[in-house]
């Protein structure tokens, strides 16, 4: 867990490796080393998702000078097992794709959506393909992928 106080310049990917290094100092003689050890850490954050994958892969090409593009980020975090919440639901939409850290303390959650969260099926069953007769959908967008109340109320 990045552990240091933000700076008003945000979060680059340069300072996220600076951190990274002194977390596992075996990458200390060798910023290369380091970079690609923090981006394979990153990546498997995304486990298979070949549409997250390819956001991320393209950005760090970008170069190390732009805000550290953060995968997996959880804006609300639910401690509890489902026992422990003894059948209450879990806090749905916990986990947003990506974060950005800019500078002056903006901040920029991007999500990498597939059909399932902003269309619905068109007189066929829920589990049907992706691009088979599917119907944008707004409402269901605000329901699966919009972050909910507690996003929009944060600025996110």
């Amino acid at each position: 867990m990045y552990d240091q106080p933000l700076e008003d310049r945000g979060l680059s990917w340069q300072d996220l490796v600076t951190w990274w290094v002194r977390q596992h100092p075996e990458h200390s003689g060798d910023p290369t080393r380091a970079r690609i050890s923090l981006r394979e850490r990153l990546r498997r954050s995304l486990g298979n998702n070949g549409a997250e994958l390819l956001v991320f892969d393209t950005y760090l090409k970008l170069g190390f000078d732009l805000p550290a593009l953060i995968p997996q980020v959880y804006l609300n975090y639910d401690p509890y097992t489902l026992s422990e919440l003894g059948g209450a639901s879990r806090l749905a939409r916990q986990r947003m794709d990506f974060l950005l850290l800019m500078n002056h303390r903006a901040h920029a959650v991007i999500k990498v959506d597939g059909i399932q969260h902003y269309a619905r099926p068109a007189g066929r069953t829920v589990g049907q393909e992706p691009g088979v007769g599917w119907l944008p959908d707004p409402a269901q967008y605000g329901l699966v992928g919009g972050g909910g109340p507690r996003a929009h109320a944060s600025g996110l």
